[in-house]
């Protein structure tokens, strides 16, 4: 009926809007993530022509959802975008299961969904995950180490600049030694052609985000001693 092919046509909409994000990110990417992400695209347009069948009739991709996937692939990271694509297709899976009764034939898509699609996603190799906990220790040490040693200082030197002053000398020395540690840490770790260059790059980020976190320490002290 009416109501049923209109379900239909949102599916094939999800569908061929996820196998243009895919594509597109195939695209960006190299060697094995681009293969993997390649066979997802397909996938999805295989999904697409099944539902086609029935309605025989095409619909167009939603481009603002491509976008938007593909700008925030661009920002966090490929695995955060298809992450919360794979929140999208949970959604999707349960809508599905309600046509089992008309269209048996899409028991086989659900299963893909839900199984096959996932282990696609858990193939996917970003290098800016392999910095993810460098980055967060140096954030949680930065934290730790220079509220408190703010709060001591305020209370001994009753000076804001000074306390300020005092606090960004120790955060860039320790930001450092931060970098320094974290250079030679990848450098001892790495089995794999190119380790060098990224201990540097792991290096410099775990650096920067320690010197960010000691910059918003400092900031408001600089401020009250206007």
């Amino acid at each position: 009926d009416h109501r049923f092919k209109r379900t239909v046509l949102r599916f094939m909409r999800n569908e061929i809007t996820e196998h243009h994000v895919y594509l597109r990110l195939a695209a960006r990417c190299q060697g094995k993530n681009r293969e993997t992400l390649a066979r997802i695209a397909e996938d999805e347009l295989r999904h697409y022509r099944q539902f086609r069948l029935i309605v025989e009739k095409d619909v167009g991709p939603n481009k603002l959802k491509v976008s938007f996937y593909i700008l925030l692939s661009r920002i966090l990271g490929i695995t955060f975008a298809m992450k919360l694509m794979e929140t999208g297709e949970v959604m999707a899976e349960a809508a599905y299961e309600k046509l089992l009764d008309e269209m048996p034939d899409i028991a086989r898509i659900i299963e893909e969904e839900a199984k096959h699609e996932k282990l696609l996603l858990d193939e996917i190799e970003e290098e800016s995950l392999g910095y993810l906990s460098s980055v967060v220790l140096a954030v949680n040490n930065a934290l730790q180490e220079f509220t408190g040693i703010a709060v001591g200082l305020t209370f001994a030197l009753q000076n804001s600049r000074g306390v300020a002053n005092t606090i960004l000398i120790s955060g860039l020395a320790a930001s450092l030694a931060m970098a320094a540690s974290e250079y030679l840490s990848q450098k001892a770790e790495g089995k794999t052609e190119g380790h060098g260059k990224r201990a540097v790059k792991s290096a410099g980020l775990t650096g920067t985000a320690y010197v960010v976190i000691v910059m918003l320490i400092v900031l408001p002290f600089y401020l009250l001693d206007r």
